[in-house]
């Protein structure tokens, strides 16, 4: 509704959480239960296989006929929604992790997914600041300290190189 209490776009894809509830259910029940294929063995035989199908968002938002995962993720904005929205990820976000470290998916694949979904990252940040992001205060003793531990450091490499 906008401000004027007048209904704008297009009406919610799931009327009550126990609808989206159910049809995110059906998902992981879909990627539990696998599909099957076809393979040859070493020896020429075709056998049939079952793959479960990792859970992942765009495969959860196109099971739940929405047009990409964002309009999902919408839905968590939605106060009765979010429990059951942030559920799904959860899950997801687990499999992913526990498939990661037991290796059953490919690792850049995976990072990838981690790092764009969940705010994962491999980057390593350090922080050069003092209380509260403030500039670091040294005082004139611990500046002399530091200086003179440098001076030292430099003395000693010049002595081993001979210098």
């Amino acid at each position: 509704m906008d401000k004027n209490g007048q209904n704008r776009g297009r009406p919610p894809f799931y009327k009550t959480p126990e609808d989206l509830q159910a049809a995110i259910d059906s998902y992981f029940e879909y990627c539990d239960k696998g599909e099957q294929r076809e393979i040859v063995t070493k020896q020429g035989e075709i056998i049939t296989i079952t793959e479960k199908i990792p859970p992942i968002l765009p495969g959860l938002a196109y099971h739940l006929g929405f047009s990409d995962r964002h309009s999902l993720l919408d839905y968590k904005d939605k106060p009765e929604f979010t429990a059951a929205v942030m559920r799904a990820r959860l899950r997801i976000e687990g499999n992913n992790l526990s498939g990661g470290m037991k290796g059953i998916y490919e690792a850049r694949s995976n990072n990838l997914n981690l790092a764009s979904n969940y705010g994962y990252s491999t980057k390593e940040s350090i922080e050069h600041s003092g209380p509260g992001g403030g500039p670091i205060e040294y005082t004139d003793t611990e500046r002399a300290a530091r200086l003179a531990a440098i001076l030292g450091a430099v003395k000693g490499r010049k002595a081993a190189e001979g210098g």
